[in-house]
């Protein structure tokens, strides 16, 4: 299983193009960057984790570069950054016929 995400600038109604996306994992009480990437033209980063790796369970942080993408359109930005904390355990699969 991989990470993805998809962002959407909810001011223009569009994709969040070339929004820039670090993510991170809790080993030991230290935060090991594992990835950072920037928003394709439909607002999605699809490949978060290094080619051939999974996500083993654990807690993982995704940082959204905000400040330079509104910067870069409106000349200001409230947040500079936002993050977004998540625990991911085992995942189960349900396959009902």
């Amino acid at each position: 299983m991989g990470i993805t995400t998809h962002v959407l600038d909810t001011a223009e109604g569009l994709p969040a193009a070339g929004l820039g996306v670090t993510l991170e994992r809790l080993d030991e009480g230290q935060w090991h960057t594992l990835a950072t990437r920037a928003t394709d033209d439909d607002g999605r980063v699809r490949d978060l984790l290094p080619a051939g790796a999974t996500a083993e369970p654990g807690t993982y942080r995704l940082t959204f570069a905000t400040g330079p993408y509104l910067t870069a359109r409106t000349g200001r930005a409230f947040y500079p950054e936002v993050q977004v904390i998540g625990q991911f355990g085992k995942v189960f699969y349900l396959w009902r016929e």
